[in-house]
């Protein structure tokens, strides 16, 4: 007996179940499995390659650094370039915004003052800038 007569089988038996059956075949779950398969099936194979590029022990320190908070990753690469609000105390702060081109140097030393001094868009840069004048103005 192959599937489809044990099923009929089955539904001659019992009606209730045929009904219960129909719902969860026609269920979003069900006729959607074979895609969401698929796609795990992709992205393990995506996996298994970025740990042979990468290697397991290194993928290992990443994760360890990024549960620890000392994973950053950055928006922008190198060529890039960001605004940084740069201040000078001669007296009393003045507060300035220069552009920066993202190099190896600066992700090494700045990458952690991202959403602080270090800004993607001038936009952003700006609203910070207009904020630490009026703190500084208020002291």
């Amino acid at each position: 007996m192959n599937l489809e007569q044990c099923k009929e089988k089955m539904f001659a038996e019992k009606p209730e179940v045929k009904e219960e059956y129909e719902k969860m075949v026609d269920h979003d779950f069900v006729k959607g499995l074979g895609e969401r398969v698929a796609a795990g099936i992709e992205d393990s194979m995506k996996l298994h390659e970025i740990v042979k590029e990468i290697g397991m022990e290194r993928i290992l320190e990443l994760v360890e650094a990024d549960r620890n908070g000392k994973c950053i990753i950055l928006k922008a690469e190198e060529g890039d370039i960001v605004y940084v609000i740069a201040y000078c105390i001669t007296g009393f702060p003045v507060f300035e915004m220069e552009l920066r081109v993202i190099t190896e140097e600066f992700k090494r030393s700045m990458a952690g003052d991202i959403g602080r001094i270090v800004f993607y868009t001038r936009e952003e840069a700006e609203q910070a800038l207009k904020k630490m004048k009026e703190e500084q103005k208020n002291g």
